[in-house]
Parts: structure tokens; sequence; C-alpha cells
């Protein structure tokens, strides 16, 4: 995802993406904060691609096959901290 605008959202932080959605009634959907980068650093933005773990892998082999480059995988996995389900394969 190289473009100007991909530069422009990559400098913007949380709490300035939250202040506009509330300013502009869009409803703010961010990442739970147990939620850590692999790596310090690092950052991640792009159009969000979410699925839901509802017991079978081919859920992701089909989200892997709709995602463009840029996009952002979110996996649903039901609260449960454990277990990557192959993501850490993929990144």
């Amino acid at each position: 995802m190289d473009s100007p605008l991909s530069e422009q959202l990559s400098r913007l932080t949380t709490p300035y993406l939250a202040d506009r959605c509330l300013r502009t009634n869009v409803p703010v959907r961010f990442a739970p904060s147990a939620i850590r980068p692999i790596s310090s650093g690092m950052h991640c933005f792009g159009p969000a691609r979410p699925v839901r773990h509802v017991g079978s892998i081919d859920i992701f082999l089909e989200a892997f096959e709709r995602c463009r480059p840029g996009d952002v995988l979110v996996i649903d996995n039901g609260g449960r901290l454990r277990g990557l389900y192959r993501g850490h394969h993929r990144a």
C-alpha cells in the first residue's frame, strides 16, 4: 500500500483517528488493548478484512484469497488469546 494516502495515514495516531471517528459519527473499531505488535515500532494500517474463526481453517484460506496487497486480515477468535491459527505463517 504505497501511495500518498497511505503515507499520510501512517503518521496518524490512534487518539487522532478515534477523535475524528467520534466527530463524524463513524463507529470507533480498534483492536483490543491486549493486542501487541510482533516487534517494537511495528505499525499496521490498511483496509480491514475481518474473518471469524468458527472451527475450520477453510475460512482463512478463503479470506487469504480475497485479500489484496495492503489489506489487513483481522481474525475474530472469539476472545481467545491463544492459538494463532496459521496467521503466524502468513504474516
